[in-house]
């Protein structure tokens, strides 16, 4: 009886899973706005899922630091990818290089440029000498981490341009 009457006190109380914090966002280095790092703030947290309800707030993070880092979120495959792709960029267009060996895949994404492990592959900006069109966005996947090395140094063009002097600037418009 009294475990009754005590049951009966207890009453459900609505959970607002709006006060969740889903993601934890910050800079890979505070001293540079770029890449903005994205990691989940629970486990198992489905980046493909959780993207496509956060598409805006992704493409204005992107806009404003304009590279996104998105860290140990469970993503085991090209398909997990494609997902997120499809998801976060639906007219995201595959990115072909014509000059560099690149491994086929299914689910239509290629695979990065075959390098010795040696040798490093400079900054550049992809396909920017393209006259016809060049890609406004990039997106990666890292589906088995380097042993050693392995990084993919990002350079802010944006500034880089600050550093361009007018006149010069001028010239590359011109052209």
């Amino acid at each position: 009886q009294l475990r009754r009457q005590r049951f009966k006190e207890v009453r459900r109380k609505a959970v607002n899973l709006m006060k969740v914090e889903l993601v934890k966002v910050g800079l890979l280095n505070v001293e540079h706005d770029l890449p903005l790092v994205i990691e989940p703030a629970i486990n198992d947290l489905e980046l493909s899922a959780w993207a496509r309800t956060n598409r805006e707030l992704i493409e204005a993070r992107l806009l404003k630091h304009g590279a996104l880092l998105f860290r140990n979120f469970k993503m085991s495959s090209l398909a997990d990818f494609r997902s997120l792709i499809d998801n976060v960029f639906p007219h995201l267009e595959v990115y072909e290089i014509g000059y560099a060996y690149q491994q086929p895949t299914t689910k239509n994404i290629p695979t990065a440029l075959t390098v010795s492990a040696d040798k490093t592959l400079g900054w550049h900006n992809d396909d920017s000498f393209n006259h016809f069109r060049w890609p406004m966005k990039l997106v990666f996947y890292c589906h088995k981490p380097a042993t050693k090395g392995g990084e993919t140094p990002l350079v802010d063009c944006r500034k880089l341009y600050e550093f361009i002097p007018p006149k010069i600037r001028e010239q590359f418009k011109r052209k």
